[in-house]
């Protein structure tokens, strides 16, 4: 399955002997590199083990994929429960969401605090949170 992942990316963006590309991937066990057979011009990359820091995402999982893992539901309304709780629980983490922010470039100030000196640009580049 990840050959034909990687033989569709590589003919989208025409990845070939004149244009390569790096794919940096995590050390999960199917990431590996075992048995995969790479289209022409496509390397992996693979980041350190334990480094959450260069994939703001993995601090997200407790919310977004522990609650789901190993679970059946018998109901949409049990899935949208379930969401939701997760959803709350994040929006109450606001240090894990002001580090995501701040690892994809913006500067995070709380509602009411006056734009810190140094921050050039607009609304683009800061995140009240």
């Amino acid at each position: 399955m990840f050959d034909a992942v990687f033989a569709d990316f590589a003919n989208s963006v025409g990845v070939g002997k004149r244009k390569r590309a790096v794919i940096q991937l995590e050390r999960a066990g199917w990431h590996g590199p075992q048995n995969i057979t790479l289209p022409d011009g496509v390397r992996l990359a693979f980041q350190p083990s334990q480094s959450p820091g260069r994939q703001p995402v993995e601090r997200l999982w407790q919310f977004v994929d522990e609650p789901f893992a190993n679970t059946h539901f018998g109901t949409i309304d049990g899935l949208d429960k379930t969401v939701g709780a997760g959803c709350v629980a994040l929006m109450e983490e606001r240090d894990i969401r002001a580090t995501c922010w701040r690892e994809i470039g913006f500067t995070v100030i709380a509602p009411g605090e006056a734009k810190p000196a140094g921050v050039t640009g607009g609304r683009q580049n800061l995140m009240v949170l």
